[in-house]
């Protein structure tokens, strides 16, 4: 069925949702000259601001390589083609915490010029003999909509880079909870017969961050619709990992822990987390 699923029996499939945008650029292009920064221990790990008041911040680390030497350093804002200078770095490594009313003055605006559904970005730059570096890592602090239970539930798309899946899946809300929801079809997404089970998803009202059940969830007797040989693995599982439920246009982003039980074993064969996009049709 998927070559590469042999293939993650040897080699996990990692699936990471982080606030942190690869951008993979730098502002200048010669290696081993530049002193690019880096950033780590963010939290919360995906930032967004509820509201723009001292009570939304963010707090990070940024490091240089060992070794490395900046003349000056900067963290730097960018929002809707502005740019701002939040603050200035006098020396690394720097434990930082970074404010919404500090962003804004960086920029100059003020909490009416800022759009729901759009995204801050932080950068780390720094200058060294005259060259200037930006950090590979941007972090994102995204500006929620408001949460609109009929944009969580109804008939999605659901695509995965990592598992090899381009589908449809069917997300269910509860009668009682519109913060629960249940995501079916989740097996014939993979080609394989479901039992009819659905996965449980909740959506943290305030942060939007996707968590589910403990335990895991079988979706399947067995992984036969893959082809020969495939019927040995059995009880073929999701657990929701981590995620983020996107309040303003009802994208799900977020990653399950993939198992399944060999016949005659005791116990479960994990393919590691992989991560899923789920979009309205």
């Amino acid at each position: 069925m998927k070559i590469f699923k042999i293939l993650s029996l040897i080699v996990a499939l990692g699936f990471f949702f982080s606030a942190c945008e690869d951008t993979n650029e730098n502002l200048v292009a010669t290696r081993g000259i530049a002193v690019v920064p880096t950033i780590t221990s963010l939290t919360p790990e995906s930032p967004l601001f509820t509201d723009l008041t001292e009570a939304s911040f963010i707090t990070f680390t940024a490091s240089l390589a060992e070794g490395d030497m900046a003349d000056a350093a900067e963290i730097q804002v960018v929002y809707e083609g502005k740019v701002g200078v939040v603050k200035a770095i006098e020396s690394f490594p720097i434990d930082t915490k970074i404010t919404a009313p500090e962003i804004l003055s960086s920029l100059e605006i003020t909490e009416a010029d800022v759009k729901l559904g759009t995204s801050f970005f932080l950068y780390v730059i720094t200058t060294s003999e005259g060259i200037s570096s930006r950090s590979q890592a941007a972090v994102e602090i995204k500006m929620p909509c408001e949460f609109d239970s009929e944009l969580s539930f109804g008939s999605y798309a659901a695509v995965s880079g990592d598992w090899g899946v381009d589908s449809n899946v069917k997300i269910l809300t509860d009668e009682n909870d519109p913060y629960t929801l249940y995501v079916s079809g989740l097996a014939e997404a993979d080609a394989c017969t479901g039992n009819g089970n659905t996965v449980t998803v909740y959506i943290d009202p305030v942060t939007f961050q996707l968590t589910g059940d403990t335990e895991r969830t079988i979706v399947a007797a067995d992984c036969g619709g893959w082809g020969a040989g495939y019927e040995d693995y059995t009880n073929y599982s999701y657990t929701v990992s981590s995620g983020f439920f996107n309040s303003c246009d009802g994208t799900y982003n977020i990653a399950f822990k993939l198992e399944y039980l060999p016949v005659g074993g005791t116990e479960y064969t994990s393919w590691g987390d992989n991560g899923f996009t789920f979009t309205r049709n």
